[in-house]
């Protein structure tokens, strides 16, 4: 229960996952209306992709992510971009439709729907 209200008081969140399926660092991220440096395999980049309120790196590429948090400590208008877009874009990704999505696309990919579901942070 203390997560977002927890990362609500930084800047940013670092996610440098090489892998994972579903990664709730980027959406909590926004819901804390925070910026996010996410790897593209952290399994929900799109969401920061979609919000604008981070940047995606290429996983392992610790020069790329190296330039960004460069990049970032020098011009801290990028984070604060990002933090308005991450709040500006909270109303895409409530927990409603962030669980019915989850659960709709669980329901695709064992047949008990045809049509699969539309991201509600893509809509």
């Amino acid at each position: 229960n203390t997560i977002i209200k927890n990362m609500s008081e930084y800047d940013f969140v670092v996610v440098p996952s090489k892998y994972e399926g579903w990664n709730m660092a980027p959406y909590q991220s926004i819901c804390a209306g925070i910026g996010c440096i996410v790897s593209d395999r952290a399994g929900s980049e799109e969401i920061i992709e979609s919000s604008g309120s981070g940047v995606v790196f290429q996983a392992g590429n610790y020069k790329q992510l190296s330039d960004i948090l460069s990049k970032i400590i020098l011009d801290k208008s990028i984070v604060d971009n990002w933090k308005k877009r991450a709040v500006a874009f909270q109303n895409n990704i409530t927990i409603d439709q962030v669980g019915s999505y989850f659960i709709e696309t669980i329901k695709y990919q064992y047949g008990e729907i045809k049509t699969k579901p539309d991201c509600p942070w893509n809509s």
